[in-house]
């Protein structure tokens, strides 16, 4: 199978390219307003089987979800359909987010209603009705992914669990918030795995790519606390709660499990092979 894959220099891209690559042929094309003449030529040139758009500009951070530059993912994607266009049985797939569904209180089906309440879930939820609704005219198959909270080896340094894991590597102190939020957290590995399930069956529609598992975020520190011997080393400010932030972010994975797909990781196996590769790359720092 031949996949182009958008937005590879990210988190959830550059793990995709390195397993994808195990057994399909991938090539990557970088996304802004600027270059989408290259990007057609480039795409027609190679003529995939599946597109794989994962890239979006800025991105879920708090300082960026209410951005109007997210509107301008919308127009590249939109550049990126009419490209796609001028190819025959392309299949799409699309990355939205759990932001889509906005706040929420159980585990989010993909039947249930969307209420975004920031511009990251309705710039990701107007893109998916777009890339469907074109899919459904031009014929192709389509997919959309929301993922929950992934996490794992290469992580962003900014995000919780690598902060975490460098607090506790180089024994520093860290403040956090009241990390009272309930999570569904899934391992990388497993979430490439389930997105090459995806398309090598004959899946269509929206897919919660997730653990289906609820954790509370300040169990999960104590695991790592207990992984790395160090205990002592964070704390909790209240005040650094932050305004409007999910206190609920968990998915309902049944519709991807009945393609046959189940994760391979537990919490705990994930986190010890976490813990491995950050260990190993501040070794290499020394």
């Amino acid at each position: 199978m031949k996949i182009i894959l958008t937005g590879a220099g990210g988190y959830l891209g550059s793990n995709l390219k390195v397993f994808l690559s195990n057994f399909h042929e991938v090539k990557t094309l970088s996304l802004r307003p600027s270059n989408m003449d290259r990007v057609e030529h480039e795409l027609l040139g190679f003529n995939p089987d599946v597109v794989i758009h994962c890239g979006w500009g800025l991105g879920n951070s708090y300082k960026d979800i209410t951005n109007v530059k997210q509107f301008d993912n919308i127009f590249v994607g939109c550049e990126l359909l009419k490209s796609i266009s001028k190819l025959n049985n392309v299949t799409f797939m699309g990355f939205g987010s759990f932001s889509e569904y906005g706040t929420i209180k159980n585990p989010a089906k993909e039947t249930d209603q969307v209420l975004p309440n920031n511009l990251y879930g309705l710039t990701k939820n107007s893109y998916k009705n777009i890339s469907q609704n074109f899919c459904r005219i031009n014929n192709n198959r389509w997919l959309w992914i929301r993922p929950c909270y992934v996490y794992g080896k290469t992580d962003v340094s900014t995000r919780l669990i690598p902060k975490v894991f460098d607090s506790c590597i180089n024994k520093n102190n860290l403040v956090l918030n009241s990390c009272n939020s309930i999570v569904d957290y899934l391992y990388i590995d497993d979430f490439c795995s389930a997105i090459n399930d995806l398309l090598v069956t004959s899946s269509s529609g929206v897919y919660n790519v997730c653990s289906g598992n609820e954790y509370k975020i300040s169990d999960v520190i104590s695991e790592i606390q207990v992984m790395t011997n160090i205990d002592d080393n964070i704390s909790y400010d209240t005040s650094l709660d932050r305004d409007n932030s999910y206190s609920y972010i968990c998915g309902d994975n049944v519709k991807l499990k009945n393609i046959g797909w189940t994760p391979s990781f537990s919490l705990i196996d994930g986190l010890r092979d976490t813990l491995n590769y950050f260990s190993s790359r501040e070794h290499t720092k020394c």
